[in-house]
């Protein structure tokens, strides 16, 4: 791991020995700190998990840390998504976040539509790492819905001690939740 603490240039190495011609093996390393703002994200994965058509989906915050020593100038939070107008951004990210500081995100979802929901939120900025991007996911269903379907059940009059033919029923859950049934 190289954690720089300043911006001057650092040196080092990794001795190999081992019991084969040529010991030790020896990897040289360098590497130069650089002053600069750096975007963390609290992040990158934001999984609102599995709700009911029409239900209320509670916001979800994730931070934008500025963790370099030189202020984060943020240009641009933007969501794109595979359900237009569905979920939607709303931040506090300032023009410029001071080393240390950080900005927060907030998602919302509409659950309004069966199936799944995918939002990218990306944030632009004068960072090294820019952009930086998290995934959003809500999977939409349905709850457990009977539907009654009948094949060849003649309904009508017929004659006491008379048959008017047969048929049969059967019932389909059309939801995305277990039905129950609990009598027959």
């Amino acid at each position: 791991t190289f954690s720089p603490t300043s911006d001057v240039n650092k040196t080092g190495e990794v001795k190999i020995t081992d019991n084969v011609s040529g010991s030790p093996q020896i990897i040289t390393l360098s590497g130069n700190g650089i002053n600069a703002p750096y975007g963390l994200l609290s992040t990158t994965d934001l999984e609102f998990g599995s709700v009911l058509v029409n239900s209320v989906v509670p916001s979800k915050i994730v931070t934008l840390t500025n963790t370099g020593n030189l202020p984060l100038n943020v240009s641009k939070v933007a969501i794109t998504s595979n359900t237009a107008g569905t979920p939607t951004e709303t931040n506090d990210c300032v023009t410029s976040i001071a080393p240390g500081s950080h900005c927060t995100i907030t998602v919302d979802m509409l659950a309004l539509v069966r199936g799944s929901i995918v939002a990218t939120v990306t944030t632009t900025d004068d960072a090294p790492n820019n952009p930086q991007a998290f995934l959003t996911r809500l999977t939409v269903q349905y709850p457990a819905t009977a539907e009654l379907n009948k094949v060849g059940i003649v309904e009508g009059r017929a004659a006491v001690g008379s048959t008017i033919g047969s048929g049969s029923a059967y019932l389909q859950n059309i939801g995305d939740y277990p039905l129950t049934i609990t009598s027959i």
